[in-house]
C-alpha cells in the first residue's frame, strides 16, 4: 500500500479484486492478441522519448491468465535477437543494488545496448550493469504450462 501510495484499506480491495477475476475468461480474452501477435512481423513503438523498432516474427506469444501468478493477464512474447533498434526511455525509478536510476534511456544497435543513460545514477555505473553480460543464451522452446 505504501509503495502504491494507497490507504492499507484501498488498496487491499483492489489486490483482492485483481485477485479474483475471471481467469478462464481473461484466458480467452486473450487467445485474438496471441494469434495476432503470432502472425506479425515488424513491431513499432514510439512515445515520449522513445522510438524503437524489432520484429517478433516466428516468436511464440504466451499468455499469462492466472496459471503460475495471480494477479495476473498479459500475453508476451520477445525480440527477435538482432532485431532490436532504436530508442526506448522510461520515467519509472528503477532500484537496483541499493541505487536509484531515474529516467532511464537505452540505446539499441542490432539488439544490443550501446548506450545507457540516467539520472539518479552515473550513466557509468547504470552502463556497467547492462554490461554484465557477454553474451545471452536464446532458449528456443519457452516453457508453455497450457
Amino acid at each position: 500500500a505504501h509503495k502504491a501510495g494507497k490507504p492499507t484499506e484501498v488498496y487491499k480491495d483492489f489486490v483482492l479484486d485483481v485477485c479474483n477475476v475471471d481467469y478462464k475468461a481473461m484466458y480467452e480474452a486473450c487467445k485474438p492478441l496471441k494469434e495476432l501477435m503470432e502472425k506479425t512481423d515488424k513491431v513499432h513503438i514510439v512515445g515520449p522519448g522513445t522510438d524503437l523498432s524489432f520484429s517478433i516474427k516466428g516468436i511464440p506469444a504466451i499468455i499469462c491468465a492466472g496459471e503460475c501468478n495471480i494477479p495476473d493477464g498479459e500475453v508476451f512474447t520477445a525480440p527477435v535477437k538482432d532485431s532490436v533498434n532504436g530508442v526506448i526511455q522510461y520515467n519509472t525509478d528503477s532500484p537496483y543494488d541499493g541505487k536509484i536510476y531515474k529516467n532511464i534511456r537505452l540505446e539499441f544497435k542490432d539488439g544490443k545496448i550501446v548506450n545507457a543513460t540516467c539520472e539518479g545514477g552515473s550513466n557509468e555505473e547504470l552502463n556497467k550493469i547492462f554490461d554484465s553480460d557477454d553474451d545471452y543464451t536464446v532458449y528456443p522452446n519457452p516453457v508453455v504450462y497450457y
